[in-house]
């Protein structure tokens, strides 16, 4: 008898995931060929793949609250996954980033995380935009994802404005002041504040005077916007003026004067103020000659003053420029607003020591914010007089040795005549009590001048100045320095006029 070899057999291949049990069947074909029996096994060939896993976390990382123009990184992650996802990609104002992901191979899990990065800088713009993260196995029709929206924060900036849109507004007094709102883009939201003129501060979007005051509400109205950051503060300012129209009466004894601004007076001859039905108009003419020319030498001083007509009294501004073509500086402001008691009003600015950069152009610009009167400007020119007394000697320096010293200073303007030196020293505080060397000659101005001061008693500590002189006058520096003479040792014997003792004499 002879067995037969298989007919056939069967190759299978399972996904170990699918498979939860296998239950191995045989079949039995039986032939039979004489007196024997022949077994025929039909065999399950089984070929198991590896096993395939979804990820075990996709994640969005990256810093989500942040400052405008802050450059950050998003990261979208897969971790896990077996095999290596289809898709890992970011999405950010709804559109993908356009980016390979990288993928990286772990040989302990035998899975693999993939990933993709994408940095931007983040401003105003992407305030409340979502961010996404995508993984996709097609083969496991799996989809996983991560979101996040973006807070930015940002200050005002140029986005602050006034509604109406306004740059100044002229009122009756007594009239109603219209409501101007504040508005600014802010992130957080913005606080204001609301600064007069007159020392008036109100909070809120929203300015609400009411009705128009010729004292309270004439002048530059600002707004603040401001909003605190998790890092800094946001600031940021607009302005506008108010401008508040007076009505004056009088009766028919008076004479009619009226100040149309604060550089101009208007004179009516023969007015007929018989009634209130009497108006006239007014046309300003200087009311002062508003040019002053001062010549000054250096280290002289100045009190500039500035006289004024104005109803209400004004603020006065200070500008100074050295020469024609340079930008005017402010250099003080005059805030003494508002007043209505008194006609005349009085500015200045005092300059106690010029010196050569003091020299040039001063203005002093008064505004009472009355209509559209103009600004009313005081101009002093202040002249460098070249020749007068010689300008302080300066840069002092001293060196001291055993018995003597080593003075040396620097040669300033010699005041348009030429000047000579003295020095003085002294002992243990700064005075003139000893004079040294004198009419030391002038080497030119901006040289250093060494002179040697000898003798000196050793050990002692001595004070030095220097004085400059030309035919107008002495000029000393205003500084002393000192050193110590060194001690040798020696016993110092100080010169005595030795006195005989008296007699008594008898007569």
């Amino acid at each position: 008898m002879q067995c037969l070899k298989p007919a056939f057999s069967v190759k299978h291949t399972l996904r170990t995931d699918a498979i939860s049990s296998l239950n191995a069947h045989s079949w039995t074909h039986t032939m039979t060929k004489g007196l024997h029996d022949c077994l025929c096994f039909v065999i399950f060939i089984l070929t198991v793949g590896k096993l395939q896993v979804k990820p075990t976390d996709v994640r969005l990382e990256g810093v989500f609250t942040v400052e405008e123009n802050d450059t950050v990184a998003f990261t979208c992650t897969s971790i896990g996954s077996r095999p290596a996802p289809n898709v890992t990609t970011l999405y950010i104002y709804n559109e993908p980033v356009n980016k390979s992901s990288t993928v990286v191979y772990d040989n302990i899990t035998d899975t693999y995380t993939s990933f993709v990065t994408e940095t931007r800088m983040i401003d105003r713009g992407y305030s409340s935009v979502p961010v996404f993260c995508f993984v996709t196995m097609t083969n496991l029709a799996y989809t996983g994802f991560d979101s996040e929206t973006l807070d930015v924060h940002y200050g005002p900036g140029s986005s602050i404005r006034l509604s109406p849109n306004i740059t100044s507004i002229e009122l009756d007094a007594g009239t109603q002041v219209p409501v101007i709102r504040c508005i600014a883009d802010c992130n957080p939201e913005c606080q204001y504040t609301w600064y007069l003129t007159s020392g008036i501060v109100k909070t809120g979007s929203e300015l609400n005077l009411g009705n128009a005051s010729s004292y309270w509400h004439i002048g530059e109205v600002k707004c603040k916007a401001e909003n605190d950051d998790f890092r800094k503060k946001y600031t940021a300012y607009i302005n506008f003026t108010m401008y508040i129209r007076h009505t004056y009466y009088t009766n028919e004894t008076t004479t009619c004067q009226y100040d149309c601004s604060t550089k101009s007076v208007l004179t009516i001859e023969h007015a007929e103020c018989l009634d209130h039905r009497s108006h006239y108009t007014c046309h300003a003419r200087p009311a002062h000659d508003n040019v002053y020319n001062f010549t000054l030498r250096e280290e002289e001083g100045i009190n500039l003053t500035a006289n004024y007509l104005s109803i209400p009294t004004p603020n006065v501004f200070w500008y100074f420029k050295h020469t024609p073509t340079s930008t005017n500086r402010r250099v003080y402001e005059d805030s003494s607003y508002g007043g209505q008691d008194n006609f005349y009003y009085t500015s200045q600015y005092e300059i106690k020591d010029i010196r050569s950069y003091d020299f040039g152009q001063y203005l002093a610009v008064a505004i009472n914010y009355v209509w559209n009167a103009p600004d009313s400007t005081i101009i002093f020119n202040i002249f460098q007089d070249k020749t007068g007394w010689p300008l302080r000697p300066y840069d002092l320096e001293v060196r001291c040795t055993e018995n003597s010293a080593e003075l040396s200073w620097i040669s300033a303007y010699n005041g348009g005549s030429m000047q000579t030196f003295t020095s003085y020293y002294s002992y243990f505080k700064p005075g003139n009590d000893n004079r040294g060397p004198e009419e030391i000659t002038d080497t030119g101005e901006g040289t250093r001048i060494k002179i040697n001061i000898q003798p000196l008693y050793p050990g002692y500590s001595f004070f030095f100045t220097v004085s400059a002189t030309n035919i107008n006058g002495t000029t000393e520096s205003d500084t002393y320095v000192n050193c110590t003479t060194s001690k040798t040792g020696k016993l110092l014997i100080i010169p005595m006029l030795i006195v005989p003792p008296l007699r008594q004499v008898s007569y």
